[in-house]
């Protein structure tokens, strides 16, 4: 797109009176209450900048830096940042984004940067220091739930406030609409029932443009959880020590985060209805008796509670139905797999029939729980749809045997009455579960980040420590989260854990640094190590010291624990003997003595079995680092990688490398994880069989130009 144009579309959110005039401008509320309202009244301008200001309080609630002012504007800076109090109420700074996708498909390119306050570097920031702030003895890493609630209790009080106005301002329009009837039943002044009209229409404008405000704040809210948790629990998978990861699995802490983690950060969106609930309920009780009297009242309210528990049931039975088709689509698609995987040798010993009725038996019994479910759903709909009609007759049935005269000015604002009343019974419950689902979902993450750290490393933090590659060939280099390591098999987001005195996920910076030249890059002192805490030592009593600058090769057969010494530097394996025995301090595991290993500066690790990203080359080999040209072709010419670019790759290194790099060869995938090391810059490098890949004469040139 050219520079003009998009110039263009980030300032379009200026022209908002324009915009209005045309009938141009639809909020979400549209969206929400089925309407398409006209915005374009002069008498909502004091209320539009009293619901602004409560946008822009929501927005900055949150203990984040201020926003950047226009001399910080780019090409592609998001303009809800420096959006006047119409377009922030209105969403009119998104208007050309929407008319762009509508003419094309939107590219990334076309989009703009993420705001300054939904940052993840900001919001992690600001989540850490609520985290450090929540340490206890059993819980060093923080209080997951109470940093939560220090993070955002100020964005949902305020938008608890902003809710009880939207709810005042929902209940006046019953009251509106029953004084609009009145009037036109008893022919009064016309002048009057047009004002009623018009102030009908003005609250259910601003109960649309609240309900906006409101839910735009508690989106944003569970964004900024789910970007602070994920985070999180990212961060602490890498820290472990190996015996929580051997105990605990890959498969429980992805469950972490796509579960458990999910139903905190989708809770917030309706949580208000907890308390907000009730407070409907009985304002619209309240209501209906003025209306309806007591008795007709209260029948309608009967149906509408009885009429919950059908739904609920059927809803637990929908679930039940839905998981037991899912079952069955997995165990045939695993079966169609297999199939499909293994046809020659189905075709050669002619296995079609059995295998074609074993497909057709799971599939009859999908089939019956797709129909299960259809039918579930269907009855579900049916009570829904015909529930407000059951809930007038009961009413207005009881009304009329009462004596009373129904009339339009009873029966309208009655009907919006138990319409309101419909929403609170039904998500209440549904809340109360999903209370008691995220109080699971945060103890068991709670769980995990109590669970021990590595702890078998003292590092020492040189002065002059490089942290990209890109310093080492004399680059500029670009401070990064991720400096310092470059592994193989896991990016490490923070240096190798240091003996500390404290255990803060966080702190795992080391207080020594050194200058001196004659400190050993890795030394190990009479050091025994084990996998497990309590189990027999893989590794015992060894000592090592590797001066700087030198280079070490560990050989030995098969199984002879060269992996495990790799492993004890990096901090994978605990120590165990004299050195690194434990004692009970205040309810904390503290170690006694120093660790016997000590690692002078940065460490980059190549494993065994290379970890690839599915991403393009070079995304592999800069992970995460800033491009510096100069250093990143040194780096492939160091790993041999030139002639693959050229003559393999069809794309060079901007080819996509699949899934675990399914579309690279072993030598290949070495390639890749050397060059990501060299490219890291760090003090010392530590690979693992680097050369068990690879042709002889690649090998020659990787030892050579590289290790």
């Amino acid at each position: 797109m050219p520079k003009q144009q998009r110039k263009s579309n980030v300032e379009d959110y200026i022209s908002v009176d324009t915009l209005r005039d045309s009938g141009a401008l639809h909020t979400e509320a549209d969206v929400l209450l089925g309407s398409n309202p006209a915005v374009g009244t002069a008498q909502q301008h004091g209320v539009g900048r009293l619901l602004a200001g409560m946008q822009r309080v929501l927005g900055r609630a949150e203990d984040l830096e201020d926003v950047p002012d226009g001399k910080d504007r780019t090409e592609r800076w998001c303009p809800e940042e420096g959006a006047n109090w119409r377009s922030q109420l209105f969403f009119a700074y998104a208007n050309s984004l929407v008319w762009l996708g509508s003419r094309k498909h939107l590219e990334q390119t076309d989009l703009w940067d993420t705001a300054r306050r939904d940052e993840p570097q900001r919001l992690w920031g600001s989540f850490q220091r609520h985290l450090a702030a929540t340490a206890t003895a059993a819980s060093p890493q923080g209080l997951v739930w109470r940093a939560l609630s220090r993070a955002h209790w100020r964005v949902f009080a305020a938008t608890g406030v902003l809710k009880v106005a939207h709810d005042c301002v929902m209940f006046s329009q019953p009251l509106i609409l029953e004084a609009l009837l009145h009037h036109l039943s008893s022919a009064r002044d016309r002048w009057v029932a047009l004002a009623l009209a018009v102030a009908l229409f003005g609250a259910a404008m601003l109960e649309a443009l609240t309900v906006n405000v409101y839910f735009h704040a508690l989106f944003r809210m569970s964004l900024h959880t789910k970007t602070q948790l994920l985070e999180m629990i990212y961060r602490k998978s890498l820290c472990v020590s190996g015996a929580v990861k051997a105990a605990l699995g890959v498969g429980p802490i992805v469950n972490l985060q796509s579960n458990d983690a999910a139903k905190l950060w989708t809770m917030p969106t309706y949580l208000h209805m907890v308390w907000n609930g009730p407070f409907q309920i009985i304002v619209v009780m309240a209501l209906l008796i003025r209306v309806l009297t007591v008795w007709p009242a209260l029948a309608g309210f009967g149906v509408t509670v009885a009429i919950i528990p059908t739904t609920m049931l059927l809803g637990r039975l929908l679930t039940s139905a839905r998981r037991e088709s899912m079952a069955a689509a997995d165990q045939r698609i695993k079966l169609m797999t297999e199939v499909i995987t293994g046809i020659k040798a189905i075709k050669l010993y002619a296995w079609e029939a059995p295998y074609r009725t074993r497909i057709s038996e799971l599939r009859e019994t999908e089939l019956r729980a797709i129909k299960r479910t259809q039918m579930l759903s269907m009855i579900n709909n049916s009570i829904f749809n015909v529930a407000p009609v059951f809930v007038g007759l009961a009413a207005f049935g009881t009304y009329a045997a009462l004596g009373h005269p129904l009339t339009a000015a009873v029966a309208f604002p009655s009907l919006a009455l138990f319409n309101l009343l419909r929403f609170p019974i039904v998500m209440i419950p549904q809340q109360i579960m999903n209370l008691i689902a995220a109080t699971v979902g945060i103890g068991r993450i709670q769980k995990f980040m109590d669970s021990e750290d590595m702890r078998g490393v003292r590092r020492i933090q040189l002065p002059n420590s490089s942290t990209t590659g890109a310093a080492n060939y004399g680059g500029s280099s670009s401070s990064s989260e991720h400096a310092g390591a470059a592994p193989g098999a896991l990016p490490l987001p923070v240096s190798l854990p240091a003996v500390t005195e404290s255990s803060n996920m966080n702190s795992h910076t080391s207080s020594h640094t050194s200058s001196s030249g004659d400190v050993p890059a890795v030394q190990i002192s009479g050091g025994s190590f084990v996998w497990d805490a309590g189990g027999r030592p893989v590794l015992a009593d060894v000592s090592l010291a590797v001066p700087k600058g030198s280079l070490v090769i560990v050989v030995g057969p098969v199984g002879s624990g060269k992996s495990s010494l790799l492993s004890a530097v990096l901090g994978e394996m605990a120590a165990v003997g004299q050195q690194q025995q434990q004692q009970q301090v205040e309810g904390l595991q503290q170690q006694q003595r120093e660790s016997p290993v000590t690692v002078a500066g940065s460490v980059a690790y190549t494993a065994q079995d290379p970890w690839i990203q599915n991403a393009t080359l070079r995304n592999n080999v800069l992970m995460g680092h800033s491009y510096e040209r100069g250093a990143y072709e040194r780096a492939i010419h160091a790993a041999c990688m030139a002639q693959d670019l050229e003559e393999i790759l069809p794309a060079g290194d901007a080819s996509e490398i699949g899934e675990k790099g399914i579309n690279l060869s072993g030598g290949q995938k070495h390639r890749v994880a050397l060059a990501r090391a060299v490219y890291a810059g760090a003090d010392v490098y530590l690979l693992d069989d680097p050369l068990s890949a690879v042709d002889v004469h690649v090998g020659r040139h990787i030892f050579e130009a590289c290790i």
